[in-house]
């Protein structure tokens, strides 16, 4: 099959790319020909996502839209699997090309910012469906920005790309991605299929081997779950650093957790964003009022950086305090036996659950000390930590790349047989027509 593969950006910049970075090979490997079609590529720092050797790329920036769109035609896609593009009249030119698949990762076309969450007067989820309401609301909870012209464009924006989706046949990666997309009236399909998984049937590591990070030996998963709690315990955040990934509140639960265990408390914020100098300052002046409380912050890592800092990790934690649609970073901890705190926003639920690979705290709203006490159930003995870890292995069997692939193939498969049938449709209209017209004549 021949699937272009439509995003953004050629970098790898967030969890979409690094999803992306995983399921191109898993396609490749399943003997697929892959091309990818992007706005851009930057920033230029950051890897590019990988695509087997000879796979066509077109990046708009460099090619100009039509030279890149006309690319993309004469490659003669079988079906596009988008995950949207800030350029809502180039993605309506891409849909005609070819049958197209659109993956929800985040609230695209759902809410005026795409944060879905209010932030005044204090930060919490909003479940509230798009549309003319939401001005009431975008002010007064500081939904976003404070420029009216602002929100009017970005409203309409919004809308275009609502009205996009229904060209799209469009699937989801959560339960509660399903529901956020039926209060617009979608039918969606499943991304995965999670019937008739068995969580608590062991699962080995080659079941998943493609789950964007590689293959973990066998012996080094076993490094992770068997992981002991030491004398100092590792925290570990990897993301973006901006406001709504609640770095700040974890930063205001480490006292908390500290004082409570009564352990030194190492934190790592793999990452970097527009929140990571005022994160710093907090995180010196912290470490001055708790010196056993120390904040290490690395910038992004990848290759053996990164494995690096999770062989040293205790419990993954997860700040989010917007409504994440799926933190592709839970799976990541999981495959490594992982535990993860959170926040019980937007889709933490159908991956994290309770008690089994980790610990949720209230998020609606949000605190620090709610956080704390999550991270501390993980911490507080090795018996709870170990099982946590075993939990966690168990249960990342319900979102294998193989489970995924059957399901995202199968729809494939499905939007190009009803393209046919619609085109079928349509020129049996048209020859009718036309025997309608010459008959009058």
């Amino acid at each position: 099959m021949h699937i272009a593969i439509i995003n953004d950006n050629r970098r790898l910049v967030g969890g979409v790319e690094t999803y992306l970075n995983g399921v191109i090979k898993a396609l490749a490997d399943r003997n697929h020909s892959l091309s990818f079609f992007s706005e851009i590529s930057l920033p230029v720092e950051r890897a590019e996502i990988g695509l087997p050797t000879n796979s066509p790329v077109w990046c708009v920036a460099e090619l100009g839209v039509k030279r890149a769109l006309d690319s993309l035609r004469a490659w003669q896609p079988d079906v596009i699997y988008a995950h949207g593009l800030g350029d809502t009249e180039l993605e309506a030119e891409t849909i005609k090309i070819a049958p197209s698949v659109f993956f929800i990762e985040n609230y695209y076309g759902t809410c005026i910012s795409g944060s879905k969450t209010h932030k005044h007067p204090t930060a919490r989820p909003c479940h509230r469906p798009f549309g003319v309401g939401c001005f009431a609301y975008y002010y007064p909870r500081r939904c976003g920005g404070l420029n009216p012209l602002t929100m009017v464009r970005s409203y309409k924006e919004q809308a275009r790309r609502l009205k996009l989706l229904s060209e799209y046949d469009v699937i989801i990666s959560t339960p509660y991605m399903k529901a956020e997309m039926e209060k617009h009236n979608f039918e969606v399909k499943d991304a995965y299929d999670l019937r008739g998984i068995d969580e608590s049937a062991p699962v080995t590591v080659n079941k998943f081997p493609h789950l964007n990070i590689g293959m973990l030996a066998r012996q080094e998963l076993g490094a992770y779950v068997e992981k002991k709690l030491g004398d100092k315990l590792n925290i570990f955040f990897l993301g973006r650093l901006e406001f709504l990934k609640g770095g700040e509140y974890l930063l205001g639960a480490l006292p908390l957790v500290h004082e409570a265990l009564k352990k030194p408390l190492r934190v790592i914020f793999a990452g970097d964003g527009p929140a990571r100098a005022e994160c710093e300052r907090k995180a010196i002046e912290l470490h001055k009022r708790f010196p056993f409380v120390e904040a290490v912050f690395t910038g992004w890592l990848a290759g053996g950086e990164l494995e690096q800092a999770w062989a040293q990790t205790d419990v993954m934690v997860v700040p989010s305090i917007w409504p994440e649609p799926f933190a592709t970073v839970g799976r990541e901890a999981a495959i490594r036996g992982v535990p993860v705190a959170a926040f019980d926003v937007g889709g933490n639920r159908d991956w994290l659950i309770d008690s089994v690979n980790g610990s949720l705290a209230t998020g609606d709203p949000p605190t620090a000390h709610g956080l704390s006490k999550a991270i501390i159930s993980i911490l507080s003995d090795q018996e709870t930590n170990s099982r946590l870890r075993r939990g966690a292995v168990t249960t990342v069997g319900r979102f294998t790349m193989d489970n995924h692939l059957d399901n995202l193939l199968v729809h494939f498969e499905s939007a190009i047989a009803l393209r046919e049938r619609k085109l079928e449709s349509s020129a049996r209209f048209h020859k009718l027509c036309s025997r309608t017209t010459e008959g009058v004549t």
